[in-house]
């Protein structure tokens, strides 16, 4: 219902040639009397949208305006089909991804030239493999820690107190099971750190976790680095990188081309006469109705008025 309303404000607006929004003015002291008229006209407002959303809601329904809607429904959906399936957009687009592919390959290329820039990606490549070996170790010890078939867990599991807590917890119900959970976790958690076995662990996982964060940093610190290397490269002048350049610039040329023309300008005026044709029905509609046409003659004179006297017109009603 809500999307509905939005969908039937925008067409209202659009039909009665109201602005849907406009650049705010800066705001200006209004003297009280100036504030209630337009708080009066607020209300008047309010009221006639209400009766003109109802009665687009009327003509909404109505057969010529039902087929209207339907035809443009139907363009829309095509246009948007279009954009999956027309041919020469996307053999543009192909065009596109395989230039910018290129283009990038070759810019990579220039960077691992240069004694820097190698030198950096073979850092990149070392620092990498660490992370993941420090992600794998800690990944190692928390299954050591976690997993049902541990020495560690089958340890405490066989602990008879941590079996009561746990009891305790299973047997509980309502605020007495959260409060049952607690003290089993919390207790869990105390058994576990005064193992020897789960501090050596837990040692290992803090330690390698602060490895793999510093490996990490040193990752992005290289990319940033290679990024301006990259950013230098691709203003090269160098006779490949140029050509791969103007190869790329086409081909984005080329899909603006095949977007904005051919079958999809087609498709696109299609939808657009459409739309106007299911806006144009329906001011008939209200032309040829004496009540709507005076209708919509005040609600444009009330935004005019509250514009005017220096109020923003609102759609709905100042309670």
């Amino acid at each position: 219902m809500k999307s509905l309303k939005i969908l039937l404000g925008v067409l209202i607006a659009a039909v009665l040639c109201i602005p849907l929004a406009a650049k705010e003015r800066k705001s200006k002291t209004l003297d009280p009397a100036t504030k209630a008229q337009i708080a009066s006209l607020q209300q008047e407002l309010a009221a006639a949208n209400a009766k003109m959303y109802e009665a687009f809601r009327k003509i909404e329904k109505t057969e010529a305006i039902v087929a209207l809607r339907k035809a443009y429904q139907d363009a829309d959906r095509a246009y948007q089909k279009g954009k999956d399936t027309a041919t020469e957009l996307l053999d543009a687009k192909a065009a596109v991804r395989i230039a910018d592919r290129e283009y990038d390959a070759l810019v990579l290329k220039k960077v691992k030239a240069s004694p820097a820039g190698a030198a950096l990606l073979k850092q990149k490549v070392a620092l990498d493999n660490k992370r993941a070996a420090c992600g794998l170790a800690i990944a190692l010890a928390e299954v050591k820690l976690t997993h049902e078939d541990s020495p560690i867990v089958r340890a405490i599991e066989a602990d008879p107190i941590i079996a009561q807590y746990k009891q305790a917890y299973y047997n509980a119900s309502g605020d007495a099971r959260d409060k049952a959970r607690a003290d089993y976790e919390k207790l869990r958690k105390a058994t576990l750190e005064d193992m020897v076995a789960a501090r050596t662990l837990l040692a290992e996982i803090k330690a390698a976790k602060a490895d793999e964060d510093a490996a990490q940093k040193a990752m992005d610190e290289i990319d940033d680095k290679i990024d301006e290397m990259t950013a230098e490269a691709r203003k090269s002048e160098d006779p490949g990188l140029k050509a791969a350049r103007a190869k790329l610039t086409a081909a984005r040329e080329g899909y603006e081309k095949a977007y904005y023309g051919g079958t999809m300008k087609v498709l696109r005026d299609k939808r657009e006469t459409t739309k106007r044709a299911v806006r144009a029905g329906i001011q008939q509609v209200i032309a040829k109705d004496p009540a709507l046409s005076a209708l919509s003659a005040r609600i444009n004179q009330l935004y005019a008025e509250i514009k005017k006297l220096g109020g923003k017109p609102s759609r709905s009603a100042r309670r």
